[in-house]
């Protein structure tokens, strides 16, 4: 008769949801939605940028445009509030 050991199989570790790697942590997720949304917001700006083009001239239009670019929230709220409506102001005044 040949000795053979019983051999022991390891316990399950149970996994909580804070352990789970799969599972995002909750300010993954909310980063990750205000990420989107900062996107969101660049897109609509450049859009609303690019129409309105007709009216900027061209230096204003590559300000606004590096503006929108390169300050991801401020810039694309600044078009939208400010430069939306300094462009159609600018469109009404008459020409000296």
């Amino acid at each position: 008769m040949v000795y053979r050991p019983k051999l022991r199989r390891p316990q399950a570790e149970t996994v909580s949801d804070e352990d789970n790697p799969l599972a995002p942590a909750g300010y993954d997720v909310a980063w990750s939605l205000i990420t989107v949304l900062v996107i969101a917001l660049t897109i609509l700006a450049l859009v609303s940028l690019a129409r309105a083009a007709k009216r900027l001239t061209t230096a204003r239009g590559l300000l606004w445009a590096a503006l929108v670019l390169l300050i991801p929230l401020l810039g694309p709220l600044a078009w939208l509030t400010v430069g939306r409506l300094a462009g159609r102001l600018a469109e009404r005044a008459p020409e000296p």
